[in-house]
C-alpha cells in the first residue's frame, strides 16, 4: 500500500499582499499654521500608519480655494472621512483606524 504525497498536491501559497496606504488629500495653503500642524500630525502618523499624501494648496484653484479657504486644514482619508480645522491627532488616528 502506497502512502506517500501525491505529486499533484501543492501547498497553498500564502497572501503576501501589503496592505493598501491609506490615500489622505490634504488642503493646505502656505502660512497656514494650523496645516503645518496637520502637517506634523500625519508624520507622526506615518510611523504607525501606511499613508500615502496627496497635498493640494487651495491658493493654486479657484474653485479649492471657494471651497476650503475657511476650513483649511482639510483631511479626506481614503475618500470618504473628512476632517477640518481644528484637528486633532486622535482624530486623524481614529480615522485611520476605521
Amino acid at each position: 500500500m502506497d502512502v506517500g504525497i501525491s505529486s499533484n498536491l501543492q501547498r497553498p501559497t500564502p497572501n503576501l499582499q501589503l496592505p493598501m496606504p491609506h490615500r489622505v488629500i490634504f488642503y493646505t495653503k502656505p502660512g497656514c499654521h494650523l496645516c503645518e500642524i496637520a502637517d506634523q500630525q500625519l508624520r507622526d502618523l506615518a510611523r504607525e500608519f501606511q499613508i500615502a499624501i496627496d497635498a493640494q494648496d487651495i491658493t493654486r484653484d479657484d474653485a479649492l480655494f471657494k471651497k476650503y479657504f475657511d476650513k483649511i486644514p482639510v483631511l479626506i482619508i481614503d475618500d470618504h472621512i473628512t476632517l477640518a480645522a481644528p484637528i486633532q491627532i486622535e482624530d486623524i488616528r481614529a480615522a485611520l483606524t476605521y
